[in-house]
């Protein structure tokens, strides 16, 4: 999926998301909470702090994106993620 030089852990993957959550408006209280501590988390950095970034720094700190990115949800729930957000 990626390369990356750290062991990691994938925020969301405890929860298992599988396609079709069958309650999409559950599924989104659990991952909101992830997605606004991922905001507080960056809203603190200066552009240049962040082009001072090492390639696997700015992976670890934007891996809730990738999380995201590579989740298997359906269209319902990835609109109710853009819209609430």
């Amino acid at each position: 999926m990626h390369d990356v030089n750290y062991r990691h852990e994938h925020e969301l993957k405890k929860h298992d998301f599988l396609g079709c959550c069958k309650d999409c408006q559950h599924s989104l209280e659990i991952i909101k909470p992830h997605i606004m501590a991922f905001a507080e988390r960056i809203e603190h950095y200066e552009d240049e702090a962040l082009r001072a970034l090492s390639p696997d720094d700015l992976y670890r700190l934007f891996l809730l994106l990738d999380d995201l990115a590579h989740m298997d949800a359906g269209p319902h729930l990835a609109g109710l993620i853009l819209n609430e957000l």
